[in-house]
């Protein structure tokens, strides 16, 4: 009942101070209204919180990494490391 006292401003709080991101405030629901999901993407972007960005210099430590502990550098492997899928790291790795 906290977060509906000071409604928005309370709500903004709690989102950030948790680093709960959009996804998370959204996916136990089965039905996610009009004015909730414009609510939620106000304080924390949808596009925010789905992107992963991944620099050259971290796929080459971690191809440095796989590599020190004798793990074949390949797609998968660089994958489960970055904990992401393969497609969003494919241009860094092959440009």
């Amino acid at each position: 009942m906290k977060l509906f006292e000071d409604y928005l401003q309370s709500l903004s709080r709690y989102i950030k101070a948790n680093n709960l991101s959009h996804w998370q405030m959204i996916k136990d629901m089965g039905y996610v209204s009009f004015w909730y999901e414009n609510l939620i993407n106000g304080i924390i972007p949808r596009h925010i919180s789905i992107t992963k960005l991944i620099t050259q210099e971290e796929i080459e430590n971690g191809k440095k990494y796989l590599i020190s502990k004798n793990i074949l550098v390949n797609k998968a492997s660089l994958s489960r490391l970055f904990g992401c899928s393969f497609f969003s790291i494919y241009n860094k790795l092959y440009t």
